[in-house]
């Protein structure tokens, strides 16, 4: 796994006042495999129950 370059994350949210600011982060599991399997296991699984899509 190789380090991504992080960069300023600061931005107005729409309706919020000037000033007020927050801070936000993402994760992604891009090259995760077993992240990736597992969560196909799940998804397959709960596929044929009601209410899941």
């Amino acid at each position: 796994m190789t380090p991504q370059a992080m960069r300023s994350h600061w931005w107005w949210r729409p309706g919020w006042d000037v000033g007020r600011r927050f801070y936000t982060w993402h994760i992604t599991w891009e090259g995760q495999h077993d992240v990736h399997r597992v969560a196909d296991g799940y998804r397959r699984a709960l596929a044929g129950l009601p209410g899941w899509t």
